[in-house]
């Protein structure tokens, strides 16, 4: 794909997600949990300090007990990410000859959806660039980078929520996937401080990405030969790769540094204190609901993903480009969010939580257009194309109309599922 493809990615996503709140950008964006990322930044560059800063929502970032130091149970990661961004909204406020002591500035606000649609771009190139290594049809690529992010949650998670976690863990793990056959090729210092820093913050991000871990340490291993050469592998790098425990070490002082300026502790799980529980459903998962709760079903409210799993299923069977892995951390993911306290994420269009593994699950998506491209069935080629434009035009409709708040993330019937889907297909309102 020439570089005109994706400036023009770029600048289409800056110009829906500007559109989406009528170019009026002060306050958007930095509330609920996209405010607990972004604390971390007017904190110690506005504030400087946690105590009695201003919140948008007081109601979830309380100070905390017997202190008056705003707590927020999320972790830096996504702060650092969007830091850049951060910092040239600032200047543009100087250059302008305002004021930089307002955390809900407009050009602020504007800086954290491009800070989404800059990591959310470079993140489909690195899919775009990972796909090519596996895939010798561009078509096959092509199509599987415009149907991943016209089709899925995955834009809506760009343009509407820029300030959420999805795209910037999507963006990492796909530099992460992109540069693993190189890195265990020969890792060298500079590739292994790489892999790790990406590995870390994925992980700082949210701790449940931990998983990732299983990624790096088995990625392109289809059989216990190879299992047992990678395992040689890491023996004879040894002294390369304990720069890994070491970057981990190094990423983790700030948040404890946090933690224990909030609480006097140097670990401090702010989830467990605020809801007395986290994997509350471990003997009674609920993965059907993560599949299909008329509020957040995954499979519901992206359908193209029917096709992906398929994808994945095949190259398990086939144990080709990973499948086996992709399929394990798929299952392993399922069961531990199907696990969580709160199971549904809260408001959430789709699961979201797949967003963070798509640069993984994409494969099967591959797989399954590379296969249907061989095909020299045309009318199967056909009924898929139009299903394919079909569920693409759907998806645009969710990300753009307020369906949003149409459904209760406690509903548990699908009169809300439905009500949703006639909300977006009301022709009154497309206008």
């Amino acid at each position: 794909m020439p570089k005109l493809f994706w400036i023009t990615l770029f600048l289409l996503n800056y110009w829906l997600g500007a559109s989406l709140v009528g170019h009026k950008f002060e306050g958007n964006y930095i509330a609920s949990d996209g405010e607990g990322y972004y604390l971390y930044l007017p904190a110690l560059f506005i504030h400087g300090t946690f105590e009695d800063i201003p919140v948008a929502s007081a109601w979830e970032f309380s100070p905390y007990p017997e202190t008056r130091k705003v707590k927020t149970r999320f972790t830096y990661g996504v702060a650092f990410m969007e830091a850049p961004f951060f910092g040239m909204a600032q200047l543009l406020r100087k250059i302008k000859g305002k004021k930089t002591d307002d955390p809900f500035a407009a050009e602020i606000c504007m800086m954290l959806l491009i800070s989404a649609c800059f990591y959310g771009t470079f993140g489909l190139y690195f899919v775009y660039k990972t796909l090519l290594t596996h895939f010798s049809n561009k078509k096959t690529v092509f199509w599987t980078i415009v149907i991943l992010y016209f089709g899925t949650n995955l834009m809506f998670y760009t343009v509407r929520e820029p300030t959420m976690s999805h795209i910037y863990t999507f963006f990492l793990v796909a530099v992460l996937v992109y540069l693993l056959p190189s890195f265990w090729l020969t890792p060298s210092v500079f590739s292994t401080f790489l892999v790790g820093f990406l590995l870390v913050l994925i992980t700082l991000i949210r701790p449940t990405n931990f998983v990732f871990s299983l990624v790096v340490l088995i990625y392109d291993v289809y059989n216990l030969s190879d299992f047992k050469n990678r395992i040689i592998h890491i023996i004879q790098n040894l002294k390369t790769l304990w720069l890994i425990p070491f970057i981990a070490l190094l990423l983790a002082i700030p948040q404890m540094m946090y933690w224990h300026y909030l609480s006097g502790k140097w670990f401090l799980n702010i989830y467990q204190e605020i809801h007395h529980q986290s994997f509350t459903f471990w003997q009674n998962p609920k993965i059907y609901n993560i599949f299909f709760h008329p509020s957040c079903g995954f499979l519901l409210y992206t359908p193209l993903m029917w096709f992906t799993l398929a994808g994945m299923a095949w190259m398990a069977l086939k144990n080709q480009y990973n499948g086996r892995l992709i399929g394990l951390i798929f299952l392993i993911i399922t069961y531990t969010y199907g696990s969580w306290c709160i199971w549904s994420l809260g408001h959430t269009y789709s699961y979201r939580a797949f967003i963070d593994f798509y640069p993984l699950m994409v494969f099967g998506l591959a797989f399954y257009i590379n296969e249907l491209l061989k095909s020299k069935n045309q009318h199967f080629k056909f009924i898929n194309f139009v299903i394919f434009i079909s569920l693409i035009i759907i998806n645009l409709r969710f990300t753009i109309v307020p369906f949003y708040w149409q459904v209760d993330s406690e509903a548990t019937n699908l009169q809300d599922f439905w009500k949703a889907w006639f909300w977006v297909f009301d022709f009154s309102k497309w206008n």
